[in-house]
């Protein structure tokens, strides 16, 4: 922790924006704190964080807690995170405790991201402030977004023993899905999973990352159809989506907001899921962290059939950035929005060869695959 911010943490209960001018070096952007704000021991009071505006990459939260017993919470700060808009891609946001010697958690800090509890799809308000991420672990207070502006509920209980004050900033860094999966078929698509000692739940998103399905829990294998096009599969144990709308299988807790995502399962795991459509079948290892989800694309088309004009997806059909994006796909850097078909431009199953080449011509100037 600066000394900077040590001065921050002993300021007035406000909003404080650290003058650039006062830091040595000098970094890339302000830093804004964010003090807790009592009574805010429930989510009805919660410190609200960010504004309109967002709290960004390097911002903070601080303040004070401790509770008489280890296993007492009732003294918590509970803050509602806003976080800043950033172009639309997957992100994974987490809240780390500045680190002390010996580490804070040592000491019965227990950081978090809360949920909601729900029956039937249907919000419990009275159980809303129980349902949470409780751990001692720091990546409990983690999730994920998409740079909308998400809202989540952040947790910090104390112990007798909790050092103070405690101030924890805000990391937000882009997440590269683990692997690409296809080309696959339209229609039933079958998931499969090889480690039935946990049963692995996952979302399925679309290009533009709203949530399709899910959470869909599954021990063992389930179906799903799938339409043309790229699509992003959100995968964990124990995953977290807003309860709205419901799941196919109603769970029992969900995130409060929207466009977020978050796991509450506290220990690494590492499981195997089979993808199966018509004609293929594909394993992917999955490793998952400590409160961690992991992220696979899935490239659905139909055989022979060319891309869009609009291969890198903006919109925008037939433009140079189109051109760019279709030649850095043929050599393996596929954007995250590309044309499912990536480098088989011409679907025919070989890829980035001169037919590829020529039907992305082609069908730029109008002309059929």
């Amino acid at each position: 922790m600066t000394q900077l911010r040590r001065r921050a943490l002993a300021g007035p209960t406000s909003s404080i924006t650290l003058a650039v001018a006062a830091i040595t070096p000098l970094p890339a952007a302000a830093q804004t704190g964010y003090p807790e704000i009592e009574p805010n021991n429930t989510k009805t009071t919660a410190t609200l964080v960010g504004g309109t505006t967002g709290m960004g990459p390097g911002d903070f939260v601080f303040g004070e807690t401790r509770s008489t017993c280890l296993a007492c919470f009732e003294t918590a700060d509970i803050f509602l995170i806003r976080t800043v808009a950033a172009p639309q891609a997957i992100y994974r946001y987490r809240l780390w405790l500045d680190s002390q010697n010996p580490p804070p958690y040592q000491y019965g800090y227990s950081p978090g991201v809360m949920t909601a509890s729900f029956v039937d799809c249907q919000p419990r308000p009275s159980w809303g402030d129980i349902a949470r991420h409780i751990s001692n672990d720091p990546l409990a207070g983690q999730w994920y977004g998409f740079g909308r502006q998400e809202r989540v509920y952040w947790y910090i209980g104390g112990s007798p023993f909790t050092p103070l004050p405690y101030a924890a900033t805000l990391e937000r860094e882009a997440v590269v899905p683990l692997a690409s999966i296809g080309p696959l078929r339209p229609g039933p698509i079958t998931f499969t999973q090889a480690t039935p000692e946990f049963a692995v739940s996952f979302a399925m998103y679309d290009i533009d990352l709203i949530p399709q399905t899910g959470p869909i829990l599954f021990n063992g294998s389930t179906t799903q159809d799938l339409a043309p096009g790229l699509h992003f599969l959100a995968v964990g144990l124990r995953v977290h989506l807003y309860n709205n709308p419901c799941p196919a299988v109603p769970l029992t807790a969900g995130l409060d907001f929207p466009d977020g995502i978050s796991s509450d399962f506290p220990y690494a795991f590492k499981t195997s899921m089979g993808i199966i459509d018509s004609h293929t079948s594909t394993v992917v290892s999955i490793p998952l962290e400590q409160f961690g989800v992991q992220w696979l694309t899935l490239r659905v088309y139909a055989p022979n059939t060319c891309g869009s004009p609009d291969f890198n997806g903006d919109g925008n059909p037939g433009t140079s950035e189109d051109i760019e994006a279709f030649f850095a796909c043929l050599g393996g850097d596929c954007c995250l929005t590309c044309d499912p078909r990536g480098a088989d431009f011409n679907g025919d199953g070989d890829f980035a060869t001169d037919a590829d080449i020529e039907a992305f011509f082609r069908v730029l100037a109008g002309a059929p695959c």
